[in-house]
């Protein structure tokens, strides 16, 4: 066989640009040379790969045969490193995640951590609402997503990585009329902060008013944690955080958590993915790193949390 790697991938690039021109400057090369690496792999076939008509590069059918059979080269090329990268333990890959406002607060020492473990790996973070973060789940643009309540519409698959505690966030000046803990009826007459529509803490704290029969107040709707937060350090009214997500606030004292009976409510964390995907090494390395590091994260990185 006297043709070269090369010489294929110049000729599908060739074929992928359209045009000798297109394909040098992509390349990096000279017309002049593209053209020989060209003319090089026609002669060794023997029969005309691409043919000029009205000055517009068009490949013949014995063009488009290698060109397809080129990618398919390709991509048992592309598999054939990974594999060999997986051999060696250098893992390599880009992994994208989707996550509900509140995973920013843990998500980033998560992804740190595996970062270290796995510098070949490249991350991206997306942080959204619970509406996009599903959206991008159906339409296939995320590898995994973190949320606390998955969709009920979705085929998905789940690991849980660790709890999540809610509690009820309030201004500084807040005082219970008791020293032991205050049933949550008892706050129907506050002014209530709540997430905007499609939000899980919003469809909780709606669950918990509807199991306790009351009316509450609702002062306002926010679409974000940390507008929650804000509108609760600056007196508007209390509101169900997640813990992960006030943990400054409660440090300088801008926030405190009220006693409240049968507080906190956990609900639990978890990265899912559609149901049925096919995982890059990368993925997979990703989920095991989970598996393995649940322990220390609610132990080391987030063992505050877990905090009475």
């Amino acid at each position: 066989m006297s043709y070269t790697l090369h010489q294929l991938r110049i000729f599908e690039t060739v074929a992928s640009e359209g045009s000798v021109t297109g394909a040098a400057k992509k390349l990096h090369m000279t017309q002049p040379a593209v053209s020989i690496q060209l003319k090089q792999l026609q002669d060794h076939f023997g029969i005309p790969l691409t043919e000029i008509i009205g000055r517009k590069l068009y490949l013949t059918d014995a063009g488009k045969e290698l060109y397809s059979r080129i990618r398919t080269i390709n991509a048992e090329l592309t598999i054939m490193e990974t594999r060999l990268d997986e051999i060696r333990g250098a893992i390599r890959g880009k992994l994208h995640f989707s996550v509900v406002s509140t995973g920013k607060y843990f998500m980033p020492s998560i992804l740190g951590r595996y970062k270290t473990l796995y510098p070949g790996i490249e991350l991206q973070m997306e942080v959204s609402n619970r509406f996009t973060t599903f959206q991008h789940l159906k339409d296939n643009d995320t590898d995994f997503a973190v949320v606390s309540i998955p969709p009920k519409d979705l085929p998905v698959e789940s690991l849980p990585i660790m709890s999540n505690p809610l509690v009820m966030a309030a201004p500084p000046g807040f005082v219970n009329e008791t020293s032991g803990p205050i049933p949550f009826r008892s706050l129907q007459d506050q002014p209530f902060l709540i997430r905007e529509k499609g939000s899980g803490t919003r469809l909780i704290l709606l669950d918990l008013i509807q199991k306790n029969r009351i009316e509450p107040n609702i002062a306002f709707e926010l679409a974000t944690s940390e507008a929650i937060k804000q509108a609760v350090m600056a007196g508007l009214g209390i509101s169900l955080l997640s813990k992960f997500s006030i943990k400054s606030e409660l440090q300088s004292g801008e926030i405190q958590v009220l006693n409240v009976e049968n507080f906190p409510l956990v609900n639990t964390w978890q990265v899912i993915w559609r149901k049925g995907r096919n995982f890059s090494p990368a993925a997979r390395t990703f989920l095991e790193f989970l598996e393995s590091e649940k322990t220390h994260f609610e132990k080391n990185l987030f063992g505050w949390v877990y905090e009475r």
